[in-house]
């Protein structure tokens, strides 16, 4: 890493810790995400009281994504918040891993997809996801930088003065 992109992440905490709730630092954490990977979209989806919630997005397609995942009971996002990992689908069209939730997806003009799951030590949290209407488009490097913020929206979650606003009305049980 350059000189300069240490910097630039340094810089990101530090704003990111600033926030004043657990909700805006997720908004910086997806808003950061997406500008760093150059995707097109990115969500955060949390476990709240048993039930996974759409925290946060930069695109209201997220939300779709989100629900088509729990109305198909699969999916990247649902898969790292129970296996313990994270996925990246170079093509939603054609990945047969998720078969009723992929062509769905892409009809929806989403092609890649990077899914990172949000951890502690002990539970899991939810799951920072990034999507981009490329085929191919997410690489090892934007793996990596998609864990860097999704330990930042992890961390966040655990600094007890900062606890998000009431949960959104969009919720969806597991």
């Amino acid at each position: 890493m350059s000189h300069d992109h240490a910097h630039e992440f340094s810089e990101m905490a530090v704003q990111m810790q600033a926030e004043p709730t657990v909700d805006h630092t997720l908004s910086r954490v997806v808003t950061y995400a997406q500008e760093t990977v150059s995707c097109d979209s990115a969500g955060v989806m949390l476990v709240q009281d048993r039930r996974l919630v759409t925290a946060v997005t930069t695109d209201p397609v997220v939300e779709k994504l989100d629900v088509l995942q729990l109305e198909c009971g699969e999916g990247p996002c649902v898969e790292s918040l129970w296996n313990h990992d994270s996925y990246v689908i170079d093509d939603t069209a054609r990945d047969p891993r998720w078969p009723a939730w992929g062509p769905r997806v892409a009809e929806l003009g989403v092609r890649s997809v990077l899914s990172v799951r949000l951890f502690e030590p002990t539970r899991t949290l939810g799951a920072l996801n990034l999507y981009a209407s490329g085929v191919g488009r997410f690489d090892a490097d934007d793996v990596a930088v998609g864990h860097i913020f999704a330990r930042h929206a992890s961390v966040a979650q655990r600094t007890p003065s900062r606890r998000p606003r009431s949960s959104r009305p969009s919720t969806h049980g597991t």
